[in-house]
C-alpha cells in the first residue's frame, strides 16, 4: 500500500478514536441528567403518594366522625329509652338502637380498613423514600465518577487531536479534499 493510502487509513483511525473520544465527553452529562430524571421521578412518585394519603387520612377522619356522632345518637337514644312512657315506645327506641348500633359496627369495620391502608402508605412512602434517596446517591456518584473521567478523556482528546492534524499533513491536499468530502457524507465511522 502507497504512503498516501497508509496516511488516509492512519488519518481514518485517529479520526474514528476522536469522534468516540467525544462521544464519551458528551455522554458524562447526558447520564448525569437520566440520574436526574430517575430522582425526579421518585419525587413525584411521593408527592403522589402525599396526596393519596391526605384523602385517605380525610376518609378515616370522616368515618371516625360518623361513629362518634352514630355513639352520640345510640347514647341519647339509650336516654329516651329510660323515659318510654309505653312498651311501643320502648320497642321502637330499642330497634332503633339495634340499628344504629349495628351501623357503628360497620363504619368501625370501614374504620380499621381504613387505618391499614394508612399504614400501608406510610411503609410505601418509606419504601419510596430510600429508593430517592439510593437515586440521588447514584446521582453524586455519577457526578464524581464523570469529574474524575473528564480530564483524562479531555487529554486524551486533546492527543488524538494533534495526532489527527500530524496525519492531515501527511496525506496530500488533492486526497485530503476527497477524504473530507466523505467524511462529511457518511461520518468518521
Amino acid at each position: 500500500m502507497s504512503s498516501a493510502g497508509n496516511g488516509l487509513k492512519e488519518l481514518h483511525e485517529l479520526l474514528t478514536q476522536l469522534y468516540a473520544c467525544r462521544k464519551q465527553l458528551e455522554s458524562g452529562p447526558k447520564r448525569i441528567q437520566i440520574q436526574q430524571k430517575v430522582a425526579k421521578r421518585r419525587q413525584a412518585d411521593i408527592d403522589a403518594l402525599k396526596g393519596e394519603m391526605k384523602l385517605q387520612q380525610k376518609a378515616t377522619d370522616s368515618i371516625n366522625l360518623s361513629i362518634k356522632t352514630s355513639e352520640q345518637k345510640v347514647n341519647d337514644l339509650k336516654g329516651k329509652l329510660n323515659q318510654a312512657s309505653s312498651n311501643k315506645e320502648f320497642d321502637i327506641f330499642k330497634g332503633q338502637i339495634a340499628n344504629e348500633e349495628a351501623a357503628a359496627e360497620k363504619l368501625d369495620e370501614q374504620y380499621l380498613e381504613a387505618l391499614e391502608q394508612i399504614d400501608a402508605m406510610k411503609a410505601q412512602m418509606d419504601e419510596l423514600h430510600a429508593d430517592l434517596k439510593a437515586a440521588e446517591a447514584d446521582v453524586e456518584k455519577r457526578r464524581g465518577e464523570i469529574k474524575v473521567e473528564e480530564p483524562i478523556l479531555q487529554e486524551k482528546l486533546d492527543g488524538v487531536e494533534a495526532e489527527v492534524k500530524k496525519a492531515q499533513e501527511a496525506v496530500p491536499a488533492s486526497l485530503m479534499d476527497h477524504f473530507r468530502r466523505l467524511l462529511n457524507a457518511h461520518g468518521p465511522g
